[in-house]
């Protein structure tokens, strides 16, 4: 059997599990990511690979800020934002199921693996360092500034 089979198997079963939770069963969502992530077992995880997603990390974490800060500068002009709004909502921009799932939707190509093995690099970090240090984010950002 090959990955691309492998693949067309989990995504089909992903999708019924979807479904029949939605309809019937009401479980958390969180399974069904669960069962996009069993795709990392056929995934072949090299330095380079590793090295390539821990350096598109700071591209990420970029372009999220800019998607963010940019619309928030231009609505301040309507709308008063909380300060620290910008940087709570960059860092608090976890990612996970709809990555994965844009990543597994590309056409069969020799980069898509590559591709694939990047994007579950960038939801594990998002999840367990950009999860784990929200509320001290969140905390250090809306400290009361001391008024002098």
């Amino acid at each position: 059997m090959t990955i691309i089979q492998i693949t067309a198997i989990l995504v089909t079963l992903t999708a019924l599990f979807s479904y029949l939770n939605y309809r019937y069963i009401r479980l958390p969502t969180t399974i069904g990511v669960m069962l996009i992530g069993l795709e990392v077992l056929v995934l072949t995880f090299t330095r380079d690979v590793l090295f390539a997603g821990f350096l598109a990390v700071p591209a990420l974490l970029l372009a999220r800020w800019l998607s963010v800060g940019l619309p928030v500068v231009v609505m301040r002009r309507w709308r008063k934002f909380t300060p620290g709004a910008v940087t709570i909502m960059t860092w608090g921009g976890l990612r996970g199921g709809i990555s994965v799932a844009l990543a597994l939707s590309l056409p069969a190509a020799r980069e898509r693996d590559l591709v694939l093995a990047v994007t579950y690099v960038l939801v594990i970090f998002s999840i367990l360092f950009q999860g784990l240090t929200l509320r001290r984010v969140v905390s250090r950002v809306m400290r009361p500034t001391a008024r002098t």
